[in-house]
């Protein structure tokens, strides 16, 4: 679920997944800003009835309004945008995603790959036109021609293992974002999108 969320400003997002009726509020001990009132809780992130705008520890508690049971999680989202996933009161996910420290350096993919070596990547042109899709040795940093591939719409990147062949992907959008790949396995491929502001 985290490699799809992104930093989108110091906050906490609720939403609830496959069952209905609860509700949120997220304290404002800390934070002065917002409504710290009872919300009906959102089907997606994304929403304005899924955001609050807060930037110091606090208190968001999920309730059935039926019952009056509640459960709470203290967060942190100064430097991050908390994300709060809830299947049922005993089913809550919580995922913190801090603000990227990588640079929006333009429209572009970038591949690295960290305790990992001889992996291979290319990056599809199925959106644009302009680059290379051939396959390419994984730089060790970011910041060369061998870790950046110019794209500015929905591409694949692939990486692979050439010596077994195994592959993984991802469908990335680099629209107005650097989106940045970090290999430490093939299993595991951190996907870091930055936005242009």
């Amino acid at each position: 679920m985290s490699h799809d969320l992104s930093y989108i400003g110091d906050c906490v997002c609720i939403r609830q997944i496959g069952c209905n009726g609860l509700q949120a509020f997220v304290s404002k001990i800390e934070s002065s800003e917002g409504n710290d009132g009872w919300f009906p809780i959102a089907a997606q992130f994304g929403t304005a009835d899924a955001h609050w705008n807060r930037n110091k520890h606090e208190v968001a508690v999920i309730r059935n309004p039926s019952t009056g049971e509640r459960r709470g999680r203290y967060v942190d989202p100064e430097g991050a945008s908390v994300y709060i996933t809830v299947r049922s009161l005993d089913d809550i996910d919580v995922v913190r995603v801090p603000k990227p420290t990588l640079p929006y350096i333009g429209d572009c993919i970038c591949i690295r790959q960290e305790g990992c070596q001889g992996f291979q990547a290319f990056v599809s042109k199925i959106e644009s036109s302009e680059g290379n899709d051939g396959w390419f040795p994984i730089a060790t940093q970011f910041g060369g021609a061998d870790a950046h591939w110019n794209r500015n719409k929905y591409e694949v990147a692939v990486i692979r293992n050439p010596s077994t062949g195994e592959r993984r992907g991802r469908y990335v959008n680099p629209e107005g974002a650097s989106v940045y790949l970090i290999v430490r396995s093939l299993d595991n491929i951190e996907v870091i999108r930055v936005a242009k502001h």
